[in-house]
């Protein structure tokens, strides 16, 4: 019989432990304040999140990663509208941390 290839399984090259493990270095590495290796992660194993035969504990790490981006997107969302509204206000600090300063 011929064996045919599922785009929704997981690589059958990686074990359970090595999905695990590069999870869990997504999730490390995302805590450098590099929140796209988060999103990275979510995009990379979103095929294999709901499959049967990942550990729960690399479901944790995919789910923490996904929660942190959105933690992390949501506050340089308001971060750049605090400052796009209020740096004016701010005096020469709202100036002294623009990268770059309008003339006026």
């Amino acid at each position: 019989s011929t064996m045919m290839f599922d785009p929704d399984s997981p690589d059958p090259r990686r074990s359970k432990k090595r999905t695990e493990a590069l999870a869990f270095k997504f999730l490390i590495i995302g805590m450098f304040v590099l929140p796209f290796v988060w999103l990275h992660s979510i995009l990379y194993f979103r095929k294999s999140i709901m499959h049967p035969d990942i550990t729960k504990r690399a479901k944790l790490y995919i789910g923490l990663s996904g929660l942190l981006f959105l933690i992390e997107l949501t506050l340089l969302c308001i971060w750049v509208l605090v400052y796009t509204l209020e740096w004016n206000d701010w005096g020469i600090f709202g100036e002294s941390i623009s990268v770059t300063y309008p003339k006026g």
